[in-house]
């Protein structure tokens, strides 16, 4: 296990010791032996502890901070730090299973999607021949264009208009703001 000495203005490492432990509390407070505020210590920060293990009260460590500060810190404060470490490396462990489980997934997810590709195009291609097939991939609409190619291409509109008379069987076809037109189900015109 390394312990950062980065608190201390350094960059080197060294293994910590079973008396490292690292401060738990937002703004901790050391005292001196009166009782005074000597210094403040933020989460996170490595201490050591020094000398007997519990003051006189028995609710606090002495210990020594990053800038050889000496004073006691409550004990409710303090975490060993080889705890920490250890809890830090199951984290990063479980961290990288859980990118690599994504990666995996993502990964069929495409590979998936590729196939239905592949088999939307084979599909398209042996129905209406390889020209055909990729305009419809391409979502294009052309004049003459059967009702079956126009839902092969955009889907289904969100609203069909229909009108029967003596000369046949007219549709609107309506998409977003675009608006299809058949006559005898074949495409004849559109409207942008």
């Amino acid at each position: 296990m390394l312990w950062s000495l980065a608190l201390y203005g350094q960059t080197k490492e060294k293994q910590p010791s079973d008396s490292m432990y690292v401060c738990t509390c937002e703004n901790t407070f050391v005292f001196n032996e009166l009782t005074e505020v000597i210094t403040n210590l933020s989460s996170g920060t490595i201490v050591k502890v020094i000398g007997p293990d519990i003051d006189s009260v028995g609710k606090h460590y002495k210990i020594k901070t990053p800038r050889n500060v000496i004073g006691y810190i409550a004990i409710n404060c303090l975490r060993p730090y080889s705890e920490v470490l250890k809890e830090k490396r199951e984290l990063a462990k479980k961290r990288a299973i859980e990118k690599k489980v994504l990666a995996k997934k993502q990964e069929e997810i495409k590979q998936k999607q590729e196939n239905e590709r592949k088999a939307l195009i084979s599909y398209l291609t042996t129905k209406y021949g390889a020209a055909t097939a990729t305009k419809i991939l391409n979502n294009e609409v052309w004049l003459g264009m059967t009702k079956e190619m126009v839902l092969d291409s955009r889907g289904k509109p969100s609203d069909i208009n229909r009108s029967v008379g003596s000369w046949g069987v007219n549709e609107q076809w309506v998409y977003g703001d675009q608006y299809l037109y058949f006559e005898n189900g074949k495409l004849t015109s559109w409207q942008d």
